[in-house]
């Protein structure tokens, strides 16, 4: 699957990981636009898509402030 940015995959951390789990048993990777390079498989990788959905929950609850 090809999102333009992991964020607008999933805005809450909770949405990121419930959507990440089925889509690797079913066989799917998930390659962002944004972050590329990014293996969301690798250990690395799922600490990364954490922190990119802590990003995006922040973003949406607190919109116009900068981190």
């Amino acid at each position: 699957m090809v999102v333009r940015k992991l964020g607008r995959l999933a805005r809450s951390v909770v949405v990121t990981l419930s959507t990440f789990k089925p889509l690797s048993d079913l066989g799917i990777s998930v390659l962002s636009l944004s972050e590329q390079g990014m293996d969301f498989t690798s250990p690395m990788g799922k600490v990364m898509s954490g922190m990119a959905a802590l990003l995006a929950e922040y973003d949406r609850e607190h919109p116009g402030q900068e981190i």
